[in-house]
């Protein structure tokens, strides 16, 4: 038979397992939240009552209240290519180092939220898993009804099966009675990525936001209606 001190102890370590695993599940469930999860939508064909929209071409800057290793890319036609000058230049955020989260934070000021009938982010993230299987990206809210807290609303990575955000999605429920709207893209990949241009390589660029041509409206918008 086993003296007390040995059970007691067994009994110790057997409880301790059993807390660490079960937070080890909740945060793991917590963490793996798909595209899926979001609710996409169809904006109304009438012109939106209020917007806000930023160009990575020409407002890269607008409404940004943080960035944390990033990096503005700027990719152009290869050069196998012809008439390089008529096609269009492809621009995005992503990581500045390997195995390091990139962060960029927007804030959209909000007017007299109170009567929403659809708020709808144009939102922009993509994963290329196919070069690097590691890559990751993820797409936070917060407003005044998260209580200003940071709320993880989708993330792209091997996990899970989609790899791109790159439509509008419903934020009615966040912008609603709230002053302001907060958006924050976080981006993680391993390889250094090359590409056929004259900027290459072109950097850590399997986790992408905010991707758009030249020739695009906008790189990232939210649309309002009443």
């Amino acid at each position: 038979m086993l003296d007390s001190q040995t059970a007691r102890w067994i009994f110790v370590y057997t409880i301790a397992a059993l807390i660490s695993g079960t937070a080890g599940f909740i945060a793991s469930q917590n963490r793996k939240l798909p595209v899926s999860q979001i609710t996409l939508t169809t904006v109304p064909e009438t012109p939106p009552d209020q917007q806000w929209s930023i160009h990575l071409f020409t407002s890269p800057e607008k409404y940004q209240t943080n960035s944390e290793n990033m990096v503005l890319i700027t990719e152009q036609p290869g050069p196998f290519l012809d008439n390089q000058d008529q096609l269009p230049l492809t621009r995005y955020l992503c990581a500045r180092k390997p195995d390091t989260w990139g962060v960029v934070d927007y804030r959209f000021p909000l007017d007299d939220s109170s009567h929403v009938r659809l708020a709808a982010l144009f939102a922009n993230l993509h994963v290329f898993l196919e070069y690097d299987p590691v890559a990751r990206g993820e797409l936070w809210i917060a407003s005044e009804t998260t209580g200003g807290q940071w709320q993880l609303v989708a993330a792209l990575d091997s996990v899970n099966t989609e790899t791109m955000i790159h439509d509008h999605i419903d934020v009615t429920q966040w912008v609603r009675g709230s002053k302001y709207l907060d958006v924050r893209y976080r981006v993680m990949a391993h390889r250094l990525m090359f590409h056929p241009t004259p900027n290459d390589p072109i950097g850590f660029a399997a986790a992408q936001s905010m991707r758009a041509l030249d020739i695009d409206k906008y790189s990232m918008r939210l649309a309002v209606w009443r």
